[in-house]
């Protein structure tokens, strides 16, 4: 009976991360086909380790917040396929590069690796994402 029980845990452990990575794929790929720019800040940025459970484990904590037609978002994320969560804190005192989806703007990721240090770096940006992502946005396309 413990056997079964295992068996039957697994197997939905295991059917709940297939059903996970592609709702992930799918948020990715509107994200990638339809995307739009702005600048946005963050909040907090706590990583207490490289390993983390998706949804959060309250020991990884990084939230930022960002504007889209001056409406306010904000977002969290937690380091996946397509994201690298750094080890070295980022500066909390600049703006970064925040990439979300056209018509559903909670659907983002900030770009640790595209600082935003004064108005020309925005536009320089805008610019540089004008007709396609750049390689070095996500790990994986």
């Amino acid at each position: 009976m413990q056997v079964k029980l295992l068996i039957g845990l697994i197997l939905i452990a295991l059917f709940y991360g297939i059903y996970d990575s592609l709702k992930g794929n799918d948020h990715f790929n509107a994200l990638n086909n339809n995307y739009s720019l702005t600048s946005g800040k963050i909040e907090k940025y706590f990583v207490a380790n490289k390993i983390s459970l998706r949804g959060g484990t309250g020991l990884n904590d990084k939230k930022y917040v960002y504007y889209v037609d001056e409406a306010r978002f904000e977002n969290s994320y937690d380091e996946n396929i397509y994201i690298d969560v750094p080890n070295k804190k980022p500066n909390l005192n600049i703006d970064y590069l925040i990439i979300y989806e056209k018509g559903n703007p909670k659907n983002s990721y900030i770009l640790l690796n595209y600082p935003i240090k004064n108005s020309d770096d925005f536009s320089k940006y805008i610019e540089l994402f004008k007709y396609k992502l750049p390689n070095d946005v996500f790990k994986k396309k």
